[in-house]
Formats: structure tokens, C-alpha cells, sequence
């Protein structure tokens, strides 16, 4: 997006404050929604003693950790820093890409999917609210998040449905 682009929508998101407070109510809470998700996810599976737990907690730890090291050795600058523009809502400099919310919030969706496919689906559109959030609020370039979208999209099949087919089968 260009700054006249990015200028021209938060201008759209500032001229009322319902608009304004509906954005960064998205871009605040669904990110905590997805959190606590997850977790009730996780104690079901503890519960139950399913042995997917262990794919859907180390998954998302390694998602975590590659998409930190990647915003420090790019550390890309957010648009606030590129346009003359003012976020929605404060936020530090640099390290934008690739986007550490989106990124987690569809490896949630990934994990979720791995274990129930319909509540899969919904986290995922949870997810993609998120991202869009993060661009919308001036946080993030589409790229930043579309780059966090599939490096979590990727390490979710691979981990959640390559890898444990590779162990059952080497086991064989």
C-alpha cells in the first residue's frame, strides 16, 4: 500500500469514534480470544490425554521462535516509520515482518484445525481478522502479514499432518 492509501484509510477509521473503537477492539482482543482458545484446547487435550498434544504445543513454540528470529534479522520498518502516517494505536519501531500476531494467531488456527476441523475453520477467520487488523490499524504492510500467513500455514502441515504421518510410518 502506498502512504496516500494508508493516509486515506486511517482517515476512514478516525472520522467517528465507533469506527476507530471497532477497529482496535478487533485488533486488541482477538489476538486474546485465539489466546485463550488455545489454551482451553490444550487442557482438553491434557484431559483426554490425546496424544496430538504434543504436536500442538511444540508446533506453535517452533512457529514462535522462527518468526522472532526472522523480525530480528530483518528488522523491516512498520509503515508508521516509512509514511507519515500515525497508527491507531502505539506501537514500537521496526521488526514488522513478518507480522508476530498474525503468524501465531493462524498457527492457533493450524493447531485448531489439526485437532477439529470445523472449530479449525473458525479460529482460522479469527486469524485472518487479525491480520487484516494489523494492517488496517497502520501496524503492518500486507506483506509483513502475508509473509507471518504462510510461514504459519506451511509449518502447520508440516508439523501437524507430514510429520506425524512420517513417524507412524517409519515406525512400520
Amino acid at each position: 500500500m502506498s502512504e496516500k492509501q494508508y493516509v486515506a484509510m486511517l482517515q476512514f477509521f478516525c472520522k467517528t469514534t465507533f469506527r476507530k473503537d471497532t477497529i482496535l477492539r478487533f485488533c486488541k482482543r482477538t489476538p486474546w480470544l485465539l489466546m485463550g482458545i488455545y489454551i482451553c484446547f490444550i487442557l482438553y487435550l491434557f484431559i483426554t490425554t490425546d496424544i496430538r498434544i504434543i504436536f500442538f504445543t511444540v508446533v506453535p513454540i517452533v512457529n514462535l521462535l522462527i518468526v522472532t528470529v526472522l523480525r530480528f534479522v530483518l528488522d523491516r520498518p512498520r509503515p508508521f516509520e516509512v509514511y507519515r502516517i500515525v497508527p491507531l494505536t502505539k506501537h514500537s519501531k521496526g521488526k514488522s515482518c513478518p507480522s508476530r500476531h498474525t503468524s501465531s494467531a493462524f498457527i492457533i488456527g493450524m493447531a485448531c484445525l489439526y485437532v477439529n476441523i470445523p472449530f479449525g475453520i473458525l479460529t482460522l477467520c479469527m486469524a485472518s481478522i487479525v491480520g487484516a487488523t494489523r494492517v488496517l490499524c497502520g501496524l503492518h504492510f500486507i506483506l509483513d502479514v502475508l509473509i507471518g500467513v504462510g510461514i504459519s500455514v506451511v509449518l502447520g502441515v508440516i508439523g501437524f499432518y507430514v510429520l506425524p504421518i512420517f513417524i507412524v510410518l517409519s515406525n512400520f
